[in-house]
């Protein structure tokens, strides 16, 4: 994939298409005014240990991702992405030093932030979080974090050690977060 090159305070947006199930994903990079972007999804994530290395279809061409990526776009319906390892040109040392500072403001336009950890290790863990998700939602609920826990878990032990292995995600180890 060959990167054009970008207006002042534009951004490129990555348009998943439509496909069906047993099809590739198949995207677009579109520029688009920072300030007048239609509504996107930023993302969020790690690119992992190994560099971008799985071939993702893009204006026709091929573009290499990382697996974090990979897995995000396996979902099926067609949306409007930021996705830093995608959206700015990583071989472009001019284009980096203009985009990286714009970050902020990308993902405060953006019309929500996603945090992709990728896909679970354990399925147990991640309904465990999810169930504590849930219930903090609740900001009425003034009790005690070891009675709340009680009261969805079995064993509290086991719900304190799916969030500790949430937290050693290497997301979390990010300066900025």
């Amino acid at each position: 994939y060959h990167y054009q090159p970008l207006k002042e305070d534009h951004i490129r947006l990555l348009r998943l298409n439509q496909r069906s199930l047993f099809s590739e994903p198949s995207c677009e990079l579109i520029e688009v005014s920072l300030y007048d972007a239609p509504a996107f999804e930023a993302i969020s994530y790690t690119w992992g240990v190994k560099p971008p290395h799985i071939p993702l279809k893009v204006n026709g061409c091929q573009l290499k991702v990382t697996s974090a990526v990979e897995e995000l776009l396996s979902i099926l319906v067609p949306k409007l992405f930021w996705i830093d390892a995608i959206c700015i040109d990583q071989e472009n040392i001019n284009e980096k030093s203009i985009q990286l500072p714009l970050m902020t403001e990308i993902y405060q336009r953006a019309s929500r932030v996603i945090v992709w950890l990728g896909a679970p290790e354990n399925p147990r863990d991640t309904l465990a979080v999810r169930k504590i998700i849930k219930v903090l939602d609740f900001p009425q609920l003034f009790i005690s974090t070891t009675a709340l826990l009680g009261n969805i878990f079995d064993r509290e032990e086991e719900a304190f050690l799916a969030i500790a292995k949430l937290l050693e995600h290497p997301w979390f180890e990010r300066i900025w977060v």
